[in-house]
């Protein structure tokens, strides 16, 4: 690029990070339900956040209130965005707040996501159970992941990086990878088909983060894949110290690479 050009370049970043921006919608509308104890969890309030990745001055939030069955809901959120909004990614914390039984106020993260904007096309419903033992998952699961695709391109991403050394880029294993149990890593695209049919997200999440995973994985104190999907989110805390949040869209990318026979 010549001198005349570099100018140019620049001249045009700068006019258009200048431009007044204009109202994008920049998170889809999101409901669904509270739960503890399989009882719904009445009272309470909740504030949806969306915060560009870049760009954290751009942000909004909204507040709402959890019905007596302890439904809720947010409409879809809007940011003025100019012309520096060179990446479009965008991250939502959804936190609850309520009054502990001790008095103490109590204000968690329950789901987080990390999306592009041009990628998420319709409304989210989450099922959130606060007693939900996943050590290095979220209170809040996406119900009916699979019509979200931008969940299982996430996943894929994941999986690329940390997994296909010994499953696979297909997920059916690499020839010559053995376990030091023995024996070579399991089919990922019949997980279902083993399990009578039924693609349990639950035990399979249970698995990767090392309530009953191999010994190769690590160990059920620090298992090496639960703390390596942590780790990458570790630095986006907010609030309590929720991880995590890379486990829900590989066990979504999982589920969309199920074979029926």
């Amino acid at each position: 690029m010549n001198r005349r050009n570099y100018i140019l370049f620049v001249v045009a970043i700068v006019v258009g990070c200048a431009v007044p921006g204009r109202l994008y919608e920049v998170a889809p509308p999101v409901s669904g339900r509270l739960h503890a104890s399989d009882a719904p969890v009445d009272g309470g309030s909740l504030r949806l956040r969306v915060v560009h990745v870049e760009s954290a001055d751009l942000h909004s939030h909204e507040q709402a209130s959890t019905s007596a069955g302890g439904d809720f809901s947010f409409d879809p959120m809007e940011l003025e965005v100019a012309g520096h909004e060179y990446s479009k990614n965008y991250r939502l914390f959804l936190h609850y707040r309520s009054q502990g039984s001790d008095g103490e106020d109590v204000n968690r993260v329950i789901w987080r996501v990390q999306f592009s904007r041009r990628a998420l096309v319709g409304q989210v419903e989450l099922d959130c159970d606060l007693d939900r033992l996943v050590e290095h998952g979220q209170p809040c699961w996406v119900r009916n992941p699979l019509e979200h695709p931008w969940l299982a391109q996430q996943g894929e991403r994941t999986y690329r990086r940390l997994c296909v050394s010994c499953h696979g880029i297909d997920g059916r294993g690499v020839v010559g990878t053995d376990e030091p149990s023995g024996g070579a890593p399991p089919d990922l695209r019949t997980i279902a088909r083993r399990n009578g049919g039924r693609f349990d997200r639950i035990a399979v999440s249970e698995w990767i983060e090392g309530r009953w995973l191999p010994s190769e994985h690590g160990n059920r104190q620090m298992p090496i894949w639960g703390d390596r999907l942590s780790a990458k989110y570790d630095r986006f805390k907010d609030g309590e110290g929720l991880v995590g949040a890379a486990l829900g869209p590989l066990v979504v990318y999982l589920e969309s690479i199920q074979e029926d026979e």
